[in-house]
């Protein structure tokens, strides 16, 4: 089982490819209580989200501590080539070493590749997961509060599809029946984009079977508030609307006062 370099390109023997693909055939599992896991070089899965995982697991660095290896599916081409060693050529003789070229993948995919190989040739058993089973196991049913909502928030705004269904995973798993108003503050500027996530109508249904129907009521602010009761969501509410505000009016002095030596040093926003 080995990698290899032939000119410019690298390939992978047939034993490797047999590995991944034995893989990536039964990845789609959980993880025990009690584990360490490894995250390979292709994941792209947040630190933070070992900590709502509702499991006593570990996220290890070295791995050789690793029990489990969480790896996102590389699609490793199907079509064989031929490598004949004794001139390091890549040829059209059948009768040569089968390979498969990695020369389109990227960086990442064949860095998880090498270190598959590695926990292979130095025989230390391992569990791989799929990153995407790992997303959807967010399930401890946690509440949101004023001290851990920017968690989520900062997974929403960041704009990255991997992020944000993590996001939304954690949310639908959460304890909705007390954390619904968070929800609204959180849907408030970027429901639009969670709510592609939500195929098994988890937020929406839990919405409407209160009466609020996220599209028409979750991206309005005075919608938001005419629901919204708890004091901390408000005051997120407002901090919002000041940020918006003061955003504006830096899009006012440079658009329509052609200006860009002033600031609005302060001013205040309250409820009516």
């Amino acid at each position: 089982m080995r990698i290899i370099k032939a000119g410019s390109g690298t390939y992978i023997d047939q034993d490797l490819k047999d590995e991944l693909t034995r893989i990536f055939s039964i990845y789609n599992t959980s993880i025990d209580n009690d584990k360490n896991i490894f995250f390979l070089k292709n994941t792209t899965v947040p630190r933070l989200v070992t900590d709502y995982l509702g499991k006593n697991i570990s996220r290890v660095i070295k791995k050789e501590k690793a029990d489990y290896c969480i790896i996102k599916h590389i699609p490793v081409t199907n079509f064989p080539q031929h490598y004949n060693q004794q001139y390091d050529l890549i040829t059209q003789n059948e009768n040569d070493e089968v390979v498969y070229s990695v020369n389109m993948l990227k960086g990442e995919e064949r860095d998880a590749i090498e270190q598959v190989l590695d926990f292979k040739l130095r025989n230390q058993p391992v569990i791989y997961i799929n990153q995407d089973v790992l997303n959807e196991s967010l399930n401890n049913g946690f509440v949101i509060d004023k001290d851990n909502y920017t968690t989520l928030k900062e997974l929403i705004d960041s704009g990255n599809t991997d992020n944000q269904t993590i996001a939304y995973n954690m949310i639908a798993n959460s304890d909705l029946s007390q954390n619904w108003q968070w929800v609204c503050y959180l849907y408030l500027e970027q429901g639009h984009n969670l709510t592609k996530y939500d195929s098994k109508d988890l937020v929406k249904n839990y919405f409407a079977n209160k009466g609020i129907y996220i599209k028409t009521t979750l991206d309005k602010i005075d919608s938001c508030l005419d629901i919204v009761t708890d004091p901390d969501v408000k005051e997120k509410i407002v901090q919002h609307v000041q940020w918006k505000f003061n955003d504006r009016v830096k899009d006012y002095f440079l658009d329509t006062l052609r200006t860009s030596k002033f600031n609005l040093n302060d001013f205040q926003i309250s409820l009516k």
